[in-house]
């Protein structure tokens, strides 16, 4: 499809979008200093549903209830919203920063783009926290729809 079509399509559905973004009740999170930062990827917009629960084949709207949209700023800030929630600035811990950045990396596609090396994830909600500098061997990262034989480059600044 072309690039045009892409865009009227967008440009279609915006408003609506917009509607239900405002419907939410947004808080920003703010990373502790120490706890490593929050990552982004190539797919930044994580939409789940907020109860952790398993709902099958159901998949969460921009507008049902009972989901929430999470969305890295920057290193420091992350954007949540639901439609249940208060509006308000959370200073975020290190478990909740790992928690966050966990959600995020489910999220990716195909890349992670994090500042260092030194933020941190869980494998679940119930694990303890693991070092970002660690992931390229974490095997439920690895095992996540890519092929044993992809490899994994560390891209470092000069």
């Amino acid at each position: 499809m072309s690039q045009d079509f892409n865009i009227l399509v967008e440009l279609q559905f915006h408003d609506n979008l917009v509607q239900l973004h405002q419907g939410r009740r947004w808080q920003m999170l703010l990373a502790s200093d120490g706890s490593g930062g929050f990552v982004t990827s190539d797919h930044p917009v994580c939409l789940r549903w907020s109860d952790g629960q398993d709902h099958g084949n159901m998949s969460p709207g921009f507008g049902v209830p009972g989901t929430e949209v999470i969305f890295p700023l920057s290193p420091t800030l992350v954007l949540r919203g639901t439609f249940e929630g208060e509006e308000n600035l959370i200073d975020a811990d290190g478990d909740t920063v790992a928690g966050i950045n966990s959600l995020l990396i489910s999220n990716i596609h195909n890349q992670l783009y994090a500042q260092n090396a030194l933020f941190n994830y869980k494998q679940s909600p119930k694990d303890g926290i693991s070092s970002g500098a660690t992931l390229w061997r974490d095997n439920v990262f690895l095992a996540a729809g890519k092929p044993k034989d992809d490899k994994i480059v560390a891209l470092r600044a000069k």
